[in-house]
């Protein structure tokens, strides 16, 4: 066996003996590593050109590691050779592979994407583009209309239709732009100075997403890293895995970042028979009444981050379907049909619907109207959620003593409601201790209706609240002309060392060119159905960022397990599998989350141990 250190050969004992462990990364997001290498120093010529520069005081203090290549004549392994103890006779070391050698020597720990330079769209002036040229797909970035939940009557990139054309509302001067989440990816790469290969990703509808995290234009902030949480490089990139159910693979030696579909991988690799098991070495280990000793992605319990916008206690809410029995339907148009606010009034004054059902005046009840309402054919929970109230004449019957019954014409009041789709975003089930939670920091964005009045109603728009000091804030008011810039604005924002975080999460959602409801505010997209303020369906084909149920599901992009049978099978092979295959293994499939491959002076041991899972619907 062979250990190349630096490109130089290393010279290792007669009874060299160690440990090389290989995981599926879907379970801890680990690959290749080992424990301790451990290589001679004294009376070692070989050795002390290698590694003889190095004290010990250097290795308590600094992160020592060298580029290594393990390899015999069946296997060959690329990596780090990470130091971990030097002494007058040995140092000891830890070889590091794949995702473990970026963890373990991470250039981009202090890195934090909020303090990168992104860049800034081409253009801020709203009379510079037209509404269609600034919402065009190919662009870069979008520029879509918004409402400010702390300033909800401030115009930002809110738009008039005019004769059948969208024109600038006549306060919006600055525009504020919403960049494709895949472009903020690509400027993170460049900022740091790697080249990136995001071309599965660029063929996907996930090339669709954008970050709504946005700052009103009066601001004059129109960088996209101020948008941007406190996330490191790392964690941009960690996180964004979940989002996309996805890898980035970082090679820091030629500095490129390429991205793969877990799925694509786990289709592309060929499945593993295992035929040789040993039998004294196999057997099932059962776990205990819970699944939190599995760390398989989709035994988890997958649920996005709380946020602190309007809407959030209608997107995840998984209590509530175990707390009330819904109204079922069959359909997404008979769930609306049977439910939608109805007020009619006949010449003669004899009728009044309300919800599709005749009712005494005055009286606007419903039995549904309070209730959880379900739609098969959209896998959708709905309520009616009150925006306020409907003025309508209305007949209404008296009793007069001396003139008998009366109806008279007068003004009433009615409740209005919009249909509220209810845990759309939510991850099947409740918070418990039996499962643990990894939260996806990247989340939908809050797309609510606007009604006020029939006469004031916008559609839907996407609200967005951020938290800031206030530093760089002036008052909507205030003449733009009276704002301090450049080294003024600086000296009042002070000695910041920190960049302000307006923004704890990246909020994201569709946007594809299209208005989806042609003459209202465009919007995009959080979901595959969209239920406008009145009450009228829209599907879309692509664009959900559902956890569950038959829109966009992440557990279905990956093989399930069952998370409480794991087993252990050790067998013979001249070579180690590849951890992300299908194991076949005694008429059964599986899932494997490592396996450990025995090394000594003369090569890899042909002995191989593995923990499996078996497939859930085998």
């Amino acid at each position: 066996m062979k250990i190349l250190v630096n490109g130089m050969e290393a010279a290792v004992r007669s009874d060299l003996s160690f440990d090389y462990v290989i995981e599926n990364r879907l379970f801890l997001g680990r690959d290749g590593y080992t424990l301790d290498i451990t290589f001679p120093l004294r009376e070692c010529p070989e050795n002390q050109d290698i590694f003889g520069h190095i004290n010990r005081p250097d290795v308590s203090t600094e992160t020592i590691y060298f580029p290594c290549e393990i390899s015999d004549s069946h296997v060959s392994l690329s990596g780090l050779l990470l130091v971990t103890g030097i002494s007058e006779a040995e140092v000891k070391c830890q070889f590091l592979e794949g995702r473990c050698e970026h963890t373990a020597v991470d250039p981009f720990e202090d890195r934090f994407i909020n303090e990168l330079d992104l860049g800034r769209p081409a253009i801020v002036d709203a009379a510079a583009v037209t509404p269609d040229e600034a919402w065009l797909q190919t662009n870069k970035e979008v520029a879509l209309p918004w409402i400010n939940e702390n300033y909800p009557l401030v115009a930002n990139n809110w738009v008039d239709f005019v004769k059948g054309t969208y024109r600038w509302h006549k306060d919006v001067k600055k525009l504020s732009w919403q960049p494709y989440l895949i472009e903020i990816a690509r400027r993170i790469c460049k900022a740091i100075g790697y080249n990136c290969d995001f071309s599965r990703w660029e063929q996907s509808e996930y090339r669709y997403l954008i970050i709504c995290n946005s700052l009103p234009g009066s601001w004059e902030m129109p960088d996209y890293k101020y948008v941007m949480p406190k996330w490191t490089v790392s964690e941009f990139f960690e996180k964004l895995e979940l989002l996309l159910m996805g890898e980035f693979n970082f090679d820091h030696r030629i500095k490129n970042v390429s991205f793969e579909f877990s799925k694509t991988v786990i289709d592309s690799t060929p499945a593993v028979k295992i035929e040789s098991v040993l039998d004294e070495f196999s057997g099932e280990i059962s776990s205990d009444s819970d699944d939190s000793s599995c760390e398989y992605i989709s035994a988890k319990r997958l649920a996005y981050k709380e946020c602190s916008h309007s809407l959030w206690p209608y997107y995840s809410c998984d209590w509530i379907l175990d707390s009330v029995i819904p109204w079922r339907y069959d359909t997404i148009d008979q769930l609306i049909e049977e439910n939608k606010c109805r007020i009619e009034v006949t010449d003669q004054g004899d009728k009044q619907y309300l919800y599709g059902k005749e009712i005494p005046a005055l009286y606007p009840v419903s039995n549904t109207k309070g209730q959880l309402l379900y739609a098969k054919d959209v896998d959708c929970y709905f309520v009616m959620r009150s925006v306020g109230t409907i003025k309508s004449k209305a007949y209404v019957t008296s009793f007069d003593t001396e003139l008998g019954e009366l109806k008279v014409y007068k003004t009433v009041y009615f409740p209005r409601y919009v249909l509220q789709q209810v845990n759309v975003f939510g991850c099947g089930s409740p918070e418990s201790d039996d499962v643990e939670t990894q939260e996806i920091e990247f989340v939908p964005a809050c797309i609510m209706d606007t009604w006020i009045s029939d006469k004031d109603d916008k559609g839907l728009m996407m609200f967005l609240s951020f938290s800031g000091d206030g530093s760089e804030v002036q008052d909507y008011q205030e003449d733009e002309e009276s704002k301090q810039i450049g080294v003024a604005k600086m000296i009042e924002a002070g000695n910041e060392k920190e960049a302000v975080e307006y923004y704890d999460c990246i909020q994201v959602a569709y946007w594809d060119g299209m208005v989806p409801d042609w003459g209202k505010m465009p919007f995009p997209v959080i979901d595959g159905e969209i239920i406008t303020s009145d009450w009228r369906s829209i599907r879309i084909h692509f664009g959900g960022l559902r956890l569950t149920g038959t829109g966009r599901n992440i557990y279905k992009n990956i093989p399930q397990i069952q998370p409480k049978k794991k087993y252990k099978f050790s067998w013979l092979s001249p070579s180690i599998p590849d951890t992300r295959a299908i194991y076949h293994i005694r008429g059964k499939r599986y899932v494997c989350e490592k396996i450990t491959a025995t090394f000594t002076a003369d090569g890899m041991s042909q002995l191989l141990k593995g923990e499996f899972y078996p497939l859930a619907d085998d």
